[in-house]
């Protein structure tokens, strides 16, 4: 998704909205980067699914935490065992 930058009349309101104040010089530079921001706030509120998480510490909501230990210990073992070649006797 590729836009323009923000016109002076949308950098002012955006800049009002927050609440900050920026010297006058910085303006048109806030506008001229603006379509980076939006890129960058759509990647950020995708909808994800909990798998997409690189750190599972936390588990799904209303799930004891043992109870998601133990099963993502089973998936690994699981899945390391298969990954395995046969031994021969």
């Amino acid at each position: 998704m590729k836009t323009q930058g923000m016109t002076r009349a949308e950098v002012e309101a955006a800049l009002a909205r927050a609440g900050l104040e920026v010297p006058e010089r910085e303006k048109p530079e806030i506008a001229a980067a603006a379509h980076f921001i939006e890129e960058m706030a759509a990647r950020l509120r995708r909808k994800r699914a909990m798998a997409a998480e690189p750190a599972h510490i936390f588990p799904p909501p209303g799930e004891p935490l043992d109870v998601a230990i133990q099963a993502n210990l089973r998936e690994t073992t699981t899945r390391v065992l298969a990954s395995l070649a046969a031994r021969e006797d």
